[in-house]
């Protein structure tokens, strides 16, 4: 039986951000970093801007100020966006967003913001 995709985010999620006295000189944040140019940018574009732009002619019920166009749009609404999307997996509506791309997203709002 395989984990519910809910468990399985909050394994990595407590798995990059346990650190022992061995390790405490590593920093997790630091293996492989996302930032806005080179991954946050792409994903808000594929999975969110349809509704949440500025620039859309069709919301679908999105609320109009709630847009994640900028880097500081985001910051602004992270704790939001990882409840939504990546804890209950209400957003996107109608889902689509691959478990990794989730995971890649968890990790974007706790360490490139």
């Amino acid at each position: 039986m395989s984990a519910s995709p809910r468990l399985v985010l909050t394994a990595l999620f407590a798995a990059g951000c346990t650190t022992t006295a061995e390790d405490s000189a590593v920093d997790t944040c630091a293996d492989a970093p996302l930032t806005w140019e080179s991954w946050g940018a792409g994903f808000f574009t594929s999975y969110c801007r349809t509704c949440h732009s500025a620039a859309s002619p069709e919301r679908y019920g999105a609320p109009p100020a709630l847009d994640y166009d900028t880097l500081a749009q985001v910051r602004a609404g992270a704790e939001a966006i990882r409840r939504r999307t990546v804890v209950d997996q209400t957003m996107p509506v109608g889902g689509g967003v691959p478990e990794a791309e989730l995971a890649r997203l968890d990790r974007f709002l706790e360490c490139g913001l």
